[in-house]
């Protein structure tokens, strides 16, 4: 599974990385800090996945997830967010969001929800315009 991230603080990108190095099946593509680097590579890399924090300097990661909904890219968003307010869950859901979770007490959650995608994807048989 290809895998981009969008997260503007550092620490907690360095953090993610950290999680995430070590799973099997999981290709780090990219990391963006903001809405306009972001959106410009994950429809040039077309990750199968995007981690995505709601709060940008540029904007919000929920834009991010209205431009992939839109433009029908098959691409799963996990949410992050400092703001786990019921209306951003909601409006997360609503954009694609498979996973919403609390960057302040929930990201020791997020390798074992990539570990369920990844399992998935691998269960799941190829699309017929790619390889088996």
């Amino acid at each position: 599974m290809r895998a981009y991230i969008v997260e503007d603080s550092k620490l907690v990108r360095d953090r993610l990385l950290a999680l995430l190095e070590d799973i099997d099946g999981l290709e780090i593509v990219g990391v963006a800090g903001n809405v306009k680097a972001a959106t410009e590579n994950i429809f040039r890399l077309q990750p199968d996945m995007v981690l995505v924090d709601i709060r940008l300097p540029d904007g919000s990661g929920l834009e991010i997830l209205k431009k992939i909904q839109l433009c029908g890219l098959k691409i799963m968003p996990i949410v992050i967010t400092m703001d786990p307010y019921p209306e951003h869950r909601t409006l997360a859901m609503e954009r694609g969001a498979i996973y919403f979770f609390d960057k302040t007490n929930e990201l020791w959650k997020i390798p074992g929800a990539l570990k369920q995608m990844i399992a998935a994807q691998q269960a799941s048989p190829a699309k017929p315009d790619q390889p088996a």
